[in-house]
């Protein structure tokens, strides 16, 4: 049919979950970009009216590692969308807001210097996840139940040598549940650090130290390609998961 190229887009934010290697195998013959958004999550309306969501900002590390991923399954490159709307934009209370990390767009068209930088990998709601039913995010889970999350990472050029850290961000309060997390079926040990993993300027939407989990993640656990993370709930209410991200180098 002459198809020349193809834009891998999650509808309006970014995401690293696509498929990407099929979306290869299926375009082969084309040129394949992945598509970069501002945002990685839509959250509720501050106003009535056109643009008053909050939203959580995509940062530089989890752009870089975006880019990564698609470059290891097969992509020329990546796409922008609504790069600029990292400045202030529609209706108030949406800041605070920031220039556009315009530093990262060299990294971002070089494979071999993405290769080398710490990777943060994430899946958050995005914008009700249109792209799958039901949407990966927000997950409930109950005592005695279990959620598995499906992860494809891509290692640098030397291998993962250091160990990881899994965080779990839920709506409620999780500081009396207790969470078994699982990486690759095996248990992981809990972390008590869960701030951010790198330095983020804006604060919308990311979850209070009471609503986070943290496990450490042995370096032997990753693998190129699927890796399956299982969350358990032993004790405590029911609780709703909202994000869930991983920092490896």
């Amino acid at each position: 049919a002459g198809l020349d190229m193809v834009n891998a887009s999650a509808s309006y934010f970014s995401t690293q979950q696509m498929d990407l290697a099929a979306i290869r195998r299926q375009s082969a013959g084309a040129a394949l970009y992945v598509e970069l958004c501002h945002s990685i999550e839509n959250g509720a309306k501050l106003t009535s009216g056109y643009d008053t969501f909050t939203f959580r900002r995509a940062t530089r590390e989890q752009l870089q590692t975006t880019a990564h991923l698609g470059y290891a399954r097969g992509a020329q490159g990546v796409s922008l969308f609504n790069f600029a709307y990292y400045r202030e934009h529609g209706g108030a209370g949406r800041g605070p807001f920031s220039e556009p990390p315009f530093d990262a767009l060299k990294s971002l068209g070089n494979p071999s210097l993405l290769a080398g930088l710490p990777q943060h990998w994430f899946i958050a709601p995005g914008w009700d996840n249109p792209y799958r039913r039901p949407p990966i995010l927000p997950r409930k889970l109950s005592a005695g139940t279990k959620a598995i999350f499906a992860l494809d990472l891509a290692p640098p050029a030397k291998g993962w040598t250091n160990e990881g850290r899994l965080r779990l961000q839920a709506d409620e309060n999780v500081e009396n549940h207790a969470i078994r997390a699982l990486f690759n079926g095996t248990e992981l040990a809990l972390q008590a650090d869960v701030s951010e993993p790198f330095a983020n300027p804006s604060p919308s939407l990311l979850g209070k130290p009471g609503q986070m989990r943290a496990w450490k993640v042995p370096s032997s656990l990753l693998r190129d390609g699927g890796n399956d993370v299982e969350f358990l709930l032993l004790t405590g209410e029911p609780v709703s998961l909202r994000y869930l991200d991983l920092r490896v180098e």
